[in-house]
């Protein structure tokens, strides 16, 4: 409403149709009458409109848009048919003309034949005036006066031809001479041709473009923004006007325009997010993007591209967009309504900052929609990595990195040298899967680059972010001073002095600076990037720093991870049919993320190892027993929300007041789930000090919950979610401000009363305008001049008194305050809580391995499984061994023994494709890995040593992004597992040497294999397909440290095509690989597969005439330096009958 008195009502064009109009009654077109074609008019009527109009109707409007509008009314002309001739006349003037034409009969004007709905029709004695309805007709809604135009001249253009519907409904001079006009044949238009051209009228009517070079002003001149604008309230309507040379030297961009121009010259790589009103816009080549990307409309609005996104759903396509690799920034009005219109810059548009901004590693805001919590994204790390060519030469390099999980607060540091493949670089990324990159904004190597880009690229249903910093990545004595000044800031603040009066600050600092050089140098290079985002605070606690590489724990490498499908499965990347899926059946989401954390780092320490597999049987004796401290923790972790990142929005102090009542009060569940002197009730020491530490915040916990209300929480109403404002007196004081403002506006609805005279009248409340005082329609003209009327209906109307307008405005300048106030409280009571963020942390820690030894109890149950026995020797003896994986997705799995000790160390394994050599091996090494995690293990019974590492070598594949063949890369993990294998190595060799020539590949094997267990002295499973590699048994420890061993077959009825795989493991090698019956289990020819088994009989009998041959040359051999020596040959003779024979014997060879 325009706040001001209205003026008495004027006679419209409509009116005047109802005063002068005809029997028939008119009514508002509708759009389907709109798109309802129109029949041709009667000849009769339209000889007698043509009759009676003047002879300026013919104007064209090509001509007439030139001419001024003398009656200040817009007019627009009909348009005539270029067909028809057109007599000139003198120029007449419209005072002229409607004093000698009389004006159309009602009825005529009703036909009128023209592209668009009935128009709204003027009647005056200056003349019929039309106007059309739509907005953009620029050019005939101008004042443009009723005129002939001037004569054609010869090279003049033709008009542009009519449309047409034009055509159909054009009027037509011969009607008069002629008799009516035979209506034009048409055709019934096709379903789809019909669809289209509804389509096509539908938006050439209702859609709007922008006039170019054209932007909205109002009448006192300056730029209106739009819908949503800043000042537009009680301002007069907007109109269209045309930029001339004098106006271009003001800005052509409005004041929102500019606003949005300057932040985001100052954030050049954000997508930016500017709040007006009730909506969030984007403007430009963001409101482009943003509208690809969320499936969102950008139209033109003054100057500029937009689009735009409810208040309420900014959190949703926030996250899209971050998902999608963008940068996004929310800028934000920094003042409101009440207290703009009350200050000094009530003319000017609202003040907008960007108050936050975010990335894919970054976004810890909001993660909860209407409909649940939005999935966790299975990369969830921001790695910052630096890198330092090596100083000898080569593609090798240094690495250091840091990763930070800001949803939990984790993070990992290391430093390492890598090799020209970048493998120990892929390792780490492997285990910290990265969501956003941070790198230095010089190039790194080309290598490096390769690498981060494959990665980036080849991510499987997610993408990763990379971020280039410039001016981050310094020097260590510089970033040795980065790192003082922000981690001495506790030691000033006495706010964090411990309960023994000691300042944390102190062990902080002298943590965070005891770090390695060049990883000084990346933390850095994080917190310089993590203050743009203002989450500075989680690298504020040393504490939680963790070093990737560790002595109690075994860092399991990329191809093992994918070799053994720990995470993902190989086929499709999804978590089914992986180790994770066999193990994982937590409850809570931050169990989920421990239990990866311990499938990729198994313990490799006897000790902490013994401790949880006995806390895990424990756990099912007393499950079995239904003790109640079991089931109610059992219980109880499936209630729970994911409080690792909500105490982690608490340090941040990002937390909605929703989300903190249901973080303390599932604490305070946790706290009050087990009496004080639990520990006394276990045998396990480990799940004594995991149920002793659950009480431990019960008190502090109980006490930040009962200074808020439940009721206000739940509504997110800050206002009321203290139960005791005494600690923050201004929020008392702006409530009591307040109440007097409503208890004089109550005072005054005795006045009002008076005034009206009567005595039962209250303020009513319509549409969320309150203090309405409501007089019936018939005494609205009594009331007093000052009053403003706001609404009316037929029978009331609405007014507020120049009173209620004042009290109404400081009322809501209080709110205001009120609400900037318990902002304030609100922060200062959340930081109080992220005070005890390491208490809180300690307690969820324990609730989370919880939830992991449940789950590892929960696998336990299964049937076939044992608890292994663990020693310290490198052994490994498993009777009835399965694979965890494939049993879990076959029925029926064969299972088999393993017999591995240092002595005997190697098995080498033959047999028929497809006869489950791979799987064998796989088996061995998912056991022992299961065991050093603390599950039980898929066995009758298992004796299992401590290993270091595992390492696989399996499957073929290339990788042309780094320019490596099959075979290459073949030999290059080989090369790097014989780099870091030790004698407490469990290595598997699957088909090594297969990627060339035979004899290459078999001498290539040869060797590999009589190096690992000669020289390095592992474990090793040796799968391959070359029986001489049989001698390497009889070559190394006389048959006691190598095993020939194949998995098990039968040949039915001696036929070779008929075979029998018994998936057992049994001694010896195995002489044919049956090859050909792959080939036909694939499907192939019969004729081609019978070309191949002649080939195949063929090059067998070959090679067995070639054996029998050399048998014999080499047995001539020894003949020849056997009669030397019984000759006495002298020593010339001698020698030459040695060479002769050496020769005869190389040739077998």
């Amino acid at each position: 409403m325009s706040g001001k008195r209205k003026a008495a009502p004027t006679t419209s064009a409509s009116s005047l149709k109802k005063a002068k109009g005809s029997a028939t009654p008119r009514h508002q077109p509708t759009i389907s009458q709109f798109f309802a074609p129109k029949p041709a008019p009667p000849a009769a009527l339209s000889a007698a409109s043509s009759s009676r109009r003047p002879a300026s109707s013919t104007t064209s409007p090509q001509s007439s848009s030139s001419k001024e509008n003398t009656s200040g009314i817009p007019v627009v002309a009909l348009k005539t048919p270029p067909s028809l001739p057109v007599t000139p006349t003198p120029h007449v003037s419209p005072t002229e003309t409607a004093a000698t034409t009389p004006p159309p009969p009602f009825d005529v004007l009703d036909v009128m034949d023209v592209d668009s709905p009935p128009p709204l029709a003027r009647r005056s004695r200056r003349g019929p005036l039309v106007i059309s309805d739509d907005e953009d007709d620029v050019e005939h809604n101008a004042a443009i006066p009723l005129e002939l135009p001037p004569p054609p001249t010869a090279d003049k253009r033709a008009e542009p031809q009519p449309s047409k519907r034009t055509q159909q409904f054009k009027f037509d001079r011969r009607a008069f001479t002629t008799g009516p006009r035979p209506a034009p044949p048409t055709q019934p238009p096709s379903a789809s041709t019909e669809r289209d051209e509804t389509r096509s009228r539908f938006l050439a009517k209702f859609t709007v473009q922008e006039v170019p070079g054209a932007r909205i002003e109002n009448e006192a001149g300056s730029e209106v923004e739009d819908e949503s604008r800043d000042d537009v309230v009680g301002k007069p309507l907007a109109k269209i006007k045309r930029t001339t040379a004098a106006s271009k030297k003001k800005s052509q961009y409005t004041p929102l325009e500019q606003q949005f121009l300057e932040i985001k010259a100052q954030n050049p790589d954000c997508l930016l997010l500017l709040e007006v009103g009730y909506k969030f816009r984007f403007f430009g080549q963001d409101a482009k993007d943003a509208a690809k990307e969320l499936n969102i409309v950008a139209y033109m609005d003054h100057s500029m591209y937009t689009a735009g996104i409810p208040t309420h759903r900014l959190h949703v396509h926030v996250q899209k967009l971050v998902q999608l690799g963008y940068k996004v920034g929310v800028v934000r009005q920094m003042e409101t309504a009440a207290l703009k219109a009350a200050g000094d810059n009530k003319s000017a548009p609202f003040v907008r900052k960007l108050t936050n901004v975010y990335t894919k590693g970054t976004f810890v805001d909001d993660f909860e929609t209407e409909t649940g919590i939005i999935g966790e994204p299975r990369a969830s790390y921001l790695v910052c990595i630096n890198e330092e060519l090596s100083t000898s030469g080569g593609d090798g390099a240094h690495f250091s990195i840091v990763a930070v999980q800001l949803q939990t607060g984790d993070v990992i540091f290391d430093e390492f040298d890598d090799n020209h493949m970048r493998v120990e670089l892929e390792t780490r990324l492997m285990h910290v899967p990265a969501a956003e990159i941070i790198l230095p904004a010089n190039p790194m190597s080309d290598v490096t680059e390769k690498f981060v880009k494959h990665l980036c690229e080849g991510a499987k249903g997610d993408t990763v972010r990379v971020e280039r910093l410039k001016d981050s990545f310094v020097d260590h004595a510089t970033a040795r001073r980065a790192l003082s000044d922000f981690y001495e800031k506790p030691l000033l603040d006495e706010g964090l002095r411990q309960e023994d009066g000691t300042i944390l600050g102190a062990e902080v600092y002298s943590q965070a600076l005891a770090l390695p050089r060049r990883v000084i140098v990346c933390l850095a290079a994080l917190l310089a990037y993590l203050q743009q985002f203002e989450l500075q605070h989680v690298l504020r606690l040393t504490k939680f720093f963790t070093p990737f590489s560790s002595l109690a724990h075994m860092i399991l490498n990329a191809n093992a991870l994918a070799s053994l499908e720990v995470y993902q499965n190989s086929t499709d990347g999804t978590e089914r049919g992986s180790l994770l899926w066999v193990l994982d059946h937590t409850k809570t989401r931050f169990g989920r993320r421990m239990m990866r954390k311990w499938i990729g780092r198994p313990l490799v320490e006897i000790g902490k190892l013994q401790e949880r597999v006995d806390a895990v049987e424990e756990i099912l004796l007393e499950d079995a027993k239904e003790t109640p401290l079991i089931r109610r923790i059992k219980g109880l972790v499936c209630q729970l929300p994911d409080l690792e990142r909500s105490i982690t929005r608490i340090h941040y102090g990002r937390i909605t007041p929703q989300e903190l009542f249901n973080t303390l009060l599932a604490l305070e569940k946790i706290a009050t789930a087990v009496p004080a002197d639990v520990s006394s009730r276990f045998l396990s020491p480990l799940l004594a000090a995991l149920y002793s530490a659950l009480p431990r915040s019960r008190a502090v916990v109980a006490r930040f919950k009962e200074r808020i209300s439940e009721a206000a929480a739940r509504k997110g109403d800050k206002i009321e979610l203290f139960a005791d404002t005494d600690a923050w007196p201004d929020i008392g004081e702006q409530k009591t401000n307040i109440v007097a403002v409503e208890d004089e506006l109550q005072e005054h609805l005795r006045d009002v009363r008076k005034e009206v005279k009567r005595s039962t009248l209250a303020f009513v409340t319509v549409s969320q305008i309150e203090y309405l005082v409501e007089i019936p329609a018939a005494q609205a003209e009594k009331v007093p001049k000052d009053w403003i009327k706001i609404s009316s209906t037929k029978q009331y109307s609405r007014f507020h008194t120049p009173f209620v307008i004042d009290r109404i405005k400081a009322r809501d300048r209080y709110r205001e305050r009120l609400v900037a106030a318990c902002d304030a409280a609100y922060r200062e009571f959340v930081k109080d809580i992220a005070d005890k963020y390491e208490l809180l942390r300690d307690t969820v820690q324990s609730v989370a391995i919880l939830d992991c030894l449940f789950s590892l109890a929960t696998v336990a149950t299964q049937p076939g499984y044992c608890k292994p026995k663990f020693v310290e020797d490198v052994t490994i003896q498993v009777e009835e061994g399965r694979h965890p994986i494939v049993e879990g997705l076959v029925a029926d799995y064969v299972a088999n023994d393993i017999n591995m000790t240092s002595e005997k160390r190697c098995l080498l394994i033959t047999g028929p494709n497809m006869g489950g050599k791979s799987s064998y091996v796989r088996q061995v090494a998912l056991i022992a890995i299961m065991g050093q995690i603390g599950s039980y293990v898929p066995a009758r019974s298992a004796t299992l040593g401590m290993f270091d590492s595992v390492h696989t070598r399996m499957g073929a594949s290339d990788d042309l992004a780094r320019g490596q063949s099959t075979f290459m890369r073949e030999l290059q993990e080989t090369s790097d597992i014989m780099r870091v294998a030790t004698p407490r190595s469990l290595v598997i060799l699957d088909e090594l040497g297969r990627g060339t020539s035979t004899h290459d590949g078999t001498a290539i094997a040869h060797a590999t294999l009589k190096h690992f267990v000669q020289n390095i002295r592992s474990l090793v499973l040796f799968v391959t397909h070359y029986p001489a590699l049989g001698e390497v048994e009889r070559e190394v420890g006389g048959g006691q440290v190598v095993r020939c061993c194949h998995l098990g077959f039968v040949e039915e009825g001696g036929d070779s095509q008929n075979v029998v795989f018994l998936y057992k493991l049994v001694d010896g090698l195995a002489s044919r690989s049956y090859g050909l019956n792959v080939a036909r289990l694939a499907n192939l020819p019969e004729a081609l597969l019978a070309v191949a088994e002649r080939k195949a009989a063929k090059l067998e009998s070959d090679m067995l005439a070639r054996r029998i041959n050399a048998k014999g040359t080499q047995d001539r051999g020894y003949e020849v330096l056997k009669q030397a020596l019984a000759a006495g040959a002298d020593a010339d003779s001698l020698l030459a009958a040695v060479y002769a024979a050496r020769s005869l014997i190389a040739r077998t060879l």
